[in-house]
């Protein structure tokens, strides 16, 4: 997977300035606020804002300020309507009258997991780390498909979301943009993907009986080759 490009100075000046105008707007104040970047993807960059009392995260549009997040805040509510424990809650869209400039805001939880990309870089995970989480991405993504009718087309590092407690991941996604209308089938095989997730495939018992887990019952998952 190519390397998703840093944000460019000019392009973080701008995020700030739609915080701050957010901020504003919200709570008539942008007094004793902090924002910090965290990460960002393709289309957008995400920031931690520090509020008294109050903690956010707020995702801009990065390159191009025309570009429009409130299809993604639409599908975020969606998906944690039907699955609140595995999506951040979303907060709100924030389009401001000078949008054509500054671009558009999606508000939402800051969760308190890293994802995997940030994980591997800065903990020393658990025995078994590899295998638990394929079994937990089989459980996970079985729920999301059932509950939502919707699965995770572009399964990177970048967007799943983890804590690991030693004996079991505590796993959320992110980036609800790229869960897309599909068959349980199409996501079984999108993290089956060798070039995405290869312990889904390397531990593919694990992952099979994290999804049968889901049911509560034997299901017939040994079609679903690797």
């Amino acid at each position: 997977m190519s390397l998703v490009p840093s944000l460019t100075k000019s392009q973080k000046e701008r995020h700030h300035e739609l915080i701050r105008k957010y901020c504003a707007d919200a709570f008539g104040t942008c007094e004793n606020t902090s924002i910090e970047l965290i990460g960002n993807g393709r289309e957008k960059g995400v920031y931690e804002v520090n509020r008294p009392n109050q903690t956010l995260v707020a995702t801009a549009a990065s390159k191009n300020p025309e570009d429009r997040l409130l299809e993604e805040y639409n599908v975020l509510t969606e998906l944690y309507e039907a699955v609140p424990n595995r999506f951040p809650r979303p907060f709100g869209h924030y389009r401001p009258e000078a949008a054509e400039t500054l671009g558009d805001l999606l508000v939402m939880e800051r969760l308190q997991h890293e994802d995997l990309n940030k994980f591997k870089r800065n903990n020393s995970a658990s025995s078994g780390f590899r295998r638990e989480l394929s079994h937990t991405l089989g459980y996970a993504i079985t729920e999301v498909i059932e509950e939502s009718n919707r699965y995770m087309s572009d399964p990177h590092d970048g967007n799943i979301m983890v804590q690991d407690n030693e004996d079991s991941i505590n796993l959320k996604f992110c980036d609800a943009i790229q869960f897309l209308s599909g068959s349980y089938e199409t996501g079984i095989y999108s993290l089956l993907d060798r070039s995405e997730r290869p312990e889904s495939y390397r531990f593919i018992k694990d992952f099979r009986d994290g999804a049968r887990k889901y049911f509560m019952e034997e299901q017939d998952l040994d079609s679903y080759e690797a």
